[in-house]
């Protein structure tokens, strides 16, 4: 990997400081670093990365503690988007109270979301599982300070270096200690943060059962979609859908509606 040999020239530090949020291969060319000095970082808690979702996608949302000012949000969660910051955001499928009091949602996730430092390493050094078992735990924080944890496995691409992100925060907080040259502290986590960024059991990958995928088959048939339909383009039923005034089929992304079919043997 080239080394960026420039030094940060004032032109390049006034871009930093206007950046919301920089990809890793440009942070590192105005940092004069190398992009596997910003993943050691991020693997060694230094920085804190972030996987840019460019396009929505589903996943089980989980709050490890909710405080009333989050209570006071779910109003938000079930009429459509909430808004963690400027570059993250989710809209909300289901909302469901759990045994052990925390809550879970699903959701369509978008922007930048937190990756977990064990990840990190593995997305540089390409050896994630393929896609039907890739399983990674993002997370994200609310206004209030709550952590919100993500269990991500409905991929439609395998995540790479080039949709990885540092935030403004930490791009300035690695210029002025790399052009100091005082050493950078490990980040401290308090215990949800700890929490959120834990790997994912086994159990926490969320599969429709068959009997499940044909209830919904069945479901929809009985609304008046045919075999033809679900032979079709996902883009040609997701309008027909809409014609049925369906306001949460519509919004599954394209994998998951694909392996609802296949499992109810209709596709």
């Amino acid at each position: 990997m080239t080394r960026h040999s420039n030094q940060t020239t004032p032109s390049k530090l006034n871009i930093l400081k206007q950046l919301e949020y920089c990809r890793l291969d440009r942070a590192a060319e105005l940092l004069s670093c190398e992009v596997s000095d910003l993943i050691h970082f991020g693997v060694t808690e230094r920085v804190t990365v972030y996987l840019l979702l460019a396009t929505e996608h589903a996943a089980s949302v989980h709050f490890t503690k909710i405080t009333d000012a989050f209570s006071n949000s779910l109003g938000t969660y079930k009429s459509g988007t909430f808004t963690f910051d400027l570059n993250t955001s989710m809209r909300h499928f289901r909302l469901d109270e759990l045994e052990d009091s925390s809550l879970s949602l699903r959701a369509l996730l978008y922007g930048l979301w937190q990756l977990p430092p064990y990840i990190i390493g593995d997305i540089e050094s390409d050896i994630l599982p393929d896609l039907d078992n890739l399983n990674v735990r993002i997370s994200a924080e609310t206004a209030q300070g709550e952590i919100a944890y993500a269990d991500l496995s409905e991929w439609d691409f395998r995540p790479t270096v080039k949709d990885l992100y540092l935030k403004q925060a930490d791009l300035q907080s690695l210029y002025d200690h790399l052009a100091k040259g005082t050493l950078l502290e490990r980040k401290t986590k308090s215990s949800c943060e700890q929490e959120a960024q834990a790997r994912p059991t086994a159990e926490t990958k969320h599969r429709t059962t068959i009997k499940q995928c044909e209830a919904i088959v069945d479901a929809l048939k009985m609304a008046g979609l045919t075999d033809a339909d679900f032979k079709g383009t996902i883009e040609a039923l997701k309008d027909k859908l809409a014609d049925l005034g369906s306001d949460k089929l519509v919004y599954v992304d394209k994998n998951t509606l694909i392996d609802w079919l296949n499992r109810a043997g209709v596709r």
